[in-house]
C-alpha cells in the first residue's frame, strides 16, 4: 500500500512586463523544439497519491492507483488576470508476470485535465490522454535484456471564447504516439560491461498544421565496475529522423558518461 502527498510551492519568474520580458518570452518560444518551456511561473499547487499492489499467484502480481494534481493560479504577466492552468486526475492499473529470469509488465495510465481558467473563465482544456505500455526482461548471471512497447493515444482538445462558452469545434493538438525500444546489457569480463540499444518512435499529425514524425535511435554504452557501490560508463547514441513529414531533419548524437552510486 502506497499514500503520498507533496507540495509544489511557487517557484519561477511572475508578472513579466510587457515591453521588455514579454518580447524575450515570444522570441525564445518562436522556437519551440529549441526551448521546449510551457510557462515560466507557477503557482501553489499539491498532488495526493493511493495506490496498491497484490499477489494474484505464484507468478503474478496486480496493482493500481489513483492520483490528483492541483496547480493553483498565479499573474504571468503585469495588468494581466489570475491564470490557472487546471488540474489533473489520474489512474493506474497492470499487472507482472515472473518466471525464472523473465518479468513480463503491462501497465496503463489514464489522465484527464481541467479547463485552464483566466479570471474564473474557461479558456483551454487540454484532451484526455490514455498510455499503455508492455515492458518484458530477462536476467543471466551475465546478460540482462529488456523491452519496452509504448502507445499513447490523445483525443480532441477544446478551445473556449472570452465567455467560456466552446468557441471552436474539438481539435487534436497532439498526435497519438508509438515507441518500441530494446537494449541489453552484458558482463563480457570481470568488471566490464557493455549494452548496446535501439529505439523507434512514430508521432502522429495532429489536427492543426503538424505531420507525422519519426525518430530512430540507436548506440551503445560501455562500463566498467569500479568498487561493489560504484559503476562508470560513456557511451554515445545517434539519431535520424524527421518531423512534420519529413519537413525538419532530427538527424544528431547525444553523448553519455554517468557514475552511479549504490548504497
Amino acid at each position: 500500500l502506497l499514500i503520498s502527498a507533496a507540495v509544489n510551492l511557487p517557484t519561477g519568474k511572475k508578472e513579466l512586463d510587457f515591453d521588455q520580458e514579454w518580447l524575450v518570452l515570444r522570441a525564445l518560444s518562436l522556437n519551440f523544439l529549441e526551448l521546449p518551456m510551457r510557462r515560466f511561473g507557477e503557482g501553489f499547487g499539491f498532488s495526493l497519491l493511493a495506490g496498491g499492489a497484490l499477489p494474484l499467484t505464484e507468478n503474478i502480481r496486480v496493482g493500481a492507483g489513483i492520483m490528483y494534481q492541483y496547480i493553483g493560479e498565479y499573474k504571468p504577466y503585469v495588468d494581466y488576470g489570475d491564470y490557472d492552468p487546471g488540474d489533473l486526475f489520474s489512474i493506474n492499473g497492470g499487472f507482472d508476470y515472473e518466471s525464472g529470469g523473465t518479468i513480463i509488465s503491462l501497465d496503463a495510465i489514464y489522465s484527464a485535465y481541467v479547463a485552464d481558467k483566466l479570471d474564473g473563465t474557461k479558456n483551454f482544456k487540454q484532451s484526455e490522454q490514455l498510455d499503455f505500455r508492455l515492458t518484458a526482461s530477462h536476467m543471466t548471471p551475465t546478460l540482462t535484456m529488456t523491452g519496452l512497447a509504448r502507445y499513447v493515444a490523445r483525443g480532441e482538445n477544446r478551445q473556449y471564447d472570452s465567455a467560456g462558452f466552446l468557441a471552436l469545434n474539438p481539435y487534436k493538438l497532439y498526435g497519438d504516439e508509438f515507441t518500441i525500444a530494446g537494449s541489453a546489457t552484458w558482463v563480457f569480463s570481470e568488471g566490464w560491461d557493455i549494452a548496446p540499444s535501439a529505439d523507434l518512435r512514430l508521432v502522429g499529425g495532429n489536427d492543426v498544421e503538424f505531420e507525422k514524425s519519426t525518430i530512430i535511435g540507436f548506440g551503445a554504452l560501455l562500463g566498467r565496475k569500479l568498487t561493489d557501490n560504484f559503476h562508470l560508463s560513456a557511451g554515445g547514441k545517434l539519431f535520424t529522423g524527421n518531423a512534420d513529414d519529413s519537413a525538419i531533419d532530427l538527424s544528431g548524437y547525444q553523448l553519455t558518461f554517468a557514475l552511479t552510486a549504490t548504497m
